[in-house]
C-alpha cells in the first residue's frame, strides 16, 4: 500500500514539468504568480505524500488517513459553499438583481449546509478527527485576519483587486 503510493508520485512527477508549462501559458503578466501557485500546489502534494508515509509507518491505516484527508476537504467546500451562499444576496443586490426567490433559495441553502456543519461536530467523534473543526476555523479566521489587515498593509494593492472586480464585473453585465 505505502510503496504503491510512494511509486504512484514518483511517477506522478514526471508529469509536473509539462503541467507547470501548460498552466503558465497564456498568463502574460500573471506568469510569476501562476508559477508561485503551481510551484506551491507541487510542494503541498509532497508534503503530503510525506506525511502519509510516515503516519502509516507509526501505525496509523491507509484508509483512516484517507477518511481524514476527505474530512479536511470537505470542511474545504463546506466553508466555501457557506460564504457563497451569505455573499450572494449581497452581490446581486449590488448588482441591482435581488428577488424574493433569490433570498429564499440562500436561506434555504443555508439550512442544508447546517447538516455537514452540525454533523462534523455532533456527535462527538473520536481525536484526531474531534479537532478537524478547530483547525478548519482557525486556520479560516488567520485567512479572514490577512485579509482585513491587507487594508491597512497594501490599500494601493486593494484598490487595484478591487478595480480589476470591477472591470471584470463590468465586463460580463
Amino acid at each position: 500500500g505505502v510503496w504503491a503510493m510512494v511509486l504512484t508520485s514518483f511517477f506522478m512527477s514526471l508529469m509536473f514539468p509539462t503541467i507547470f508549462a501548460l498552466g503558465l501559458k497564456g498568463l502574460g503578466p500573471n506568469t510569476k504568480i501562476g508559477g508561485s501557485l503551481i510551484v506551491m500546489a507541487i510542494v503541498m502534494f509532497c508534503v503530503v505524500t510525506v506525511s502519509y508515509y510516515v503516519l502509516v509507518s507509526n501505525g496509523m491505516a491507509v484508509l483512516d488517513e484517507f477518511n481524514d484527508a476527505g474530512i479536511m476537504g470537505a470542511f474545504g467546500f463546506v466553508g466555501a459553499y457557506t460564504f457563497i451562499v451569505l455573499a450572494a444576496p449581497f452581490f446581486l443586490k449590488k448588482r441591482g438583481e435581488l428577488k424574493a426567490a433569490h433570498i429564499l433559495l440562500c436561506v434555504v441553502a443555508m439550512i442544508l449546509m447546517l447538516i455537514p456543519i452540525v454533523g462534523s461536530v455532533y456527535p462527538f467523534q473520536p481525536p484526531p478527527v474531534q479537532y478537524f473543526p478547530i483547525a478548519f476555523l482557525g486556520y479560516l479566521w488567520f485567512g479572514v485576519l490577512r485579509v482585513m489587515g491587507m487594508r491597512y498593509q497594501k490599500p494601493v494593492r486593494v484598490n487595484e483587486v478591487s478595480q480589476e472586480v470591477q472591470k471584470l464585473h463590468g465586463a460580463t453585465a
